[in-house]
């Protein structure tokens, strides 16, 4: 017949097994939870000085704050580097939730700073440079990548909006060029994730908002003639 006693004794260690897998895998999540915090924490701090633009867009000034967070992306790729070296071979994908999104807000600013200095849109390879200048087990996904540049046009149509109050009404075309080059981009991509199309639709309210600015500047007669 069955034996009980060693059914129990079999069932017993087979659970202390992955009770330990289970503690191992908990303090893992935790030290990864650690390194994400410093991240958002930096986070935090590049966007407060990217927000010194809105306020003073002149070129020197425009300078100095992307300086100022282009040497935060260090910091940024050491930590980076820490959980890669922390993630067991094989199993990045199943812990990358803990640090998506900081790298999504990551890609943002670092678009956002690319868009000031060059006027130009921050490519995929770029983003991945920024975040991580050493090769990791870990890296800039399209996903993450396209979130990061979805958020672009949002702050954009604000800093036009307010280069129009301080009367830099060419600075509003050229965003309102920038932002319908990108979202003629963005309607070729064939979407199948959810948050992405929710992202996606409300860009397009982001480049009415440029659009009508600039028709406002049109009719008031306010934009050189080209």
């Amino acid at each position: 017949g069955i034996n009980a006693e060693y059914g129990a004794r079999v069932m017993e260690s087979l659970f202390a097994e992955v009770n330990l897998a289970l503690e191992k895998e908990n303090l893992l999540r935790e030290d990864i939870k650690k390194q994400v915090k410093e991240l958002d924490n930096i986070t935090r701090k590049q966007y407060s000085l990217l927000l010194q633009v809105h306020s003073n867009s002149e070129r020197k000034k425009i300078e100095e704050v992307c300086a100022a967070v282009k040497a935060t992306f260090s910091e940024c790729a050491t930590l980076l580097q820490t959980i890669a070296s922390i993630l067991p071979s094989g199993e990045q994908g199943k812990y990358h939730d803990h640090w998506k999104s900081t790298q999504t807000q990551l890609v943002f600013h670092a678009a956002l700073m690319h868009f000031l200095q060059e006027g130009k849109l921050l490519t995929l390879p770029q983003a991945r440079a920024f975040l991580f200048p050493n090769p990791t087990s870990i890296s800039v996904d399209l996903e993450d990548y396209l979130m990061g540049i979805f958020n672009l046009p949002s702050e954009l149509a604000r800093f036009s909006v307010n280069s129009v109050i301080k009367g830099e009404y060419q600075q509003a075309e050229i965003i309102f060029q920038f932002v319908s080059e990108l979202y003629t981009g963005f309607r070729l991509l064939n979407l199948k994730n959810d948050a992405l199309r929710k992202r996606f639709d409300a860009v397009k309210y982001d480049v009415k908002k440029v659009e009508e600015v600039v028709y406002d500047l049109t009719l008031r007669g306010l934009l050189k003639k080209k």
